[in-house]
């Protein structure tokens, strides 16, 4: 929401992940890391970070701030 940022879905390592990456150094400073069905990425107003996952089973929303 602040423009320094941008989340992403990346499956690089044969999964598909949440990364978000710093736009200014490209470096990623953030992903989910898991072996779950991460997908669609969104940022809500206060900075908090949502997504679409399966990683208990069924597909829920999950949210995380970041720092």
């Amino acid at each position: 929401p602040d423009g320094r940022r941008v989340a992403f879905t990346t499956n690089r390592d044969g999964a598909f992940d949440i990364a978000v990456a710093d736009l200014e150094t490209g470096r990623v400073l953030w992903t989910t890391g898991d072996d779950a069905l991460d997908n669609f990425p969104s940022w809500g107003p206060d900075g908090r970070l949502t997504w679409v996952s399966n990683r208990d089973g069924g597909f829920d929303i999950y949210t995380l701030i970041l720092p």
